[in-house]
């Protein structure tokens, strides 16, 4: 069989990123609109909600280049690996 060198590089999963910044988003929204005193008129629902919408967009667009730095830091140092090609 022929052997082959092949590169191997370990990228993160830029969904997880994602998620997190999310979830931490909604938490400090949580935090914030929770924590400090609301209108009567507009109710501590609504305030949530809309710092849910905007805090988790935040957090999701710092996971995004958290998980992209990550991975532009991992490219420079792939692996090479010998591989053998098999009949299946």
């Amino acid at each position: 069989m022929a052997k082959q060198k092949v590169t191997v590089r370990r990228a993160p999963k830029l969904v997880s990123f994602l998620a997190t910044g999310f979830i931490l988003g909604v938490v400090v929204a949580a935090f914030v609109s929770f924590g400090m005193p609301t209108d009567p008129a507009v109710g501590a629902g609504a305030t949530f909600g809309f710092f849910a919408i905007m805090f988790s967009l935040v957090g999701m667009g710092v996971g995004a280049v958290v998980g992209l730095v990550i991975d532009r830091s991992t490219k420079s140092h792939p692996a090479t690996a010998e591989v053998t090609k098999t009949k299946s």
